[in-house]
């Protein structure tokens, strides 16, 4: 009983001031602890997922979620950070939000990532990440989009024409 009011008093403290010393966290978690948190079993268990070793509780706001509960679901138990890398493009924004669902970090002894992943391959992975966002290959161009609209209208108008030319009693073939 005590312990839920702690914890329910650093939520509201963290509602309150988004911007509040979050460095230090309220508990410390284990892979294994997380692991069994997947939302399976009767009734539903709790949905915690870690995003960059710190651990969420989306129980009640997968629901909720813009991108649909099946998708943050689908993650509860295991390590999110590379599909929220990957899906959330204003992650400081989306971060503010977060933090009413902040329950606490990964323990110091434990690995950034699953044990049940390939370390190298994730080290690469996000290696890879970084060198795309760093080469501005995520960053969209304008300049493409206005040729495609530009292309449109061209077949647009040249549709228009061939129907005009058609209904003139030209033909063409």
């Amino acid at each position: 009983m005590a312990s839920q009011q702690g914890e329910t008093g650093v939520r509201q403290r963290r509602e309150a001031d988004p911007a509040a010393d979050l460095s230090r966290p309220s508990r410390w978690f284990t892979w294994d602890e997380i692991g069994l948190r997947t939302g399976q079993g009767d009734p539903p268990q709790e949905r915690w997922l870690v995003i960059d070793r710190k651990v969420y509780d989306v129980s009640r706001f997968y629901r909720r979620h813009p991108g649909g509960s099946r998708t943050i679901a689908s993650f509860a138990g295991q390590d999110a950070t590379d599909p929220f890398t990957a899906f959330h493009v204003d992650k400081t924004l989306v971060r503010k939000h977060m933090v009413s669902l902040l329950i606490g970090e990964l323990a110091p002894d434990q690995p950034s990532f699953e044990p049940s992943k390939n370390k190298l391959l994730v080290e690469d992975f996000r290696e890879l990440l970084s060198t795309v966002e760093k080469m501005g290959l995520f960053k969209p161009n304008q300049f493409f989009f206005f040729l495609m609209l530009l292309h449109i209208l061209l077949l647009d108008a040249a549709g228009w024409f061939v129907m005009c030319l058609k209904q003139a009693g030209y033909n063409m073939i």
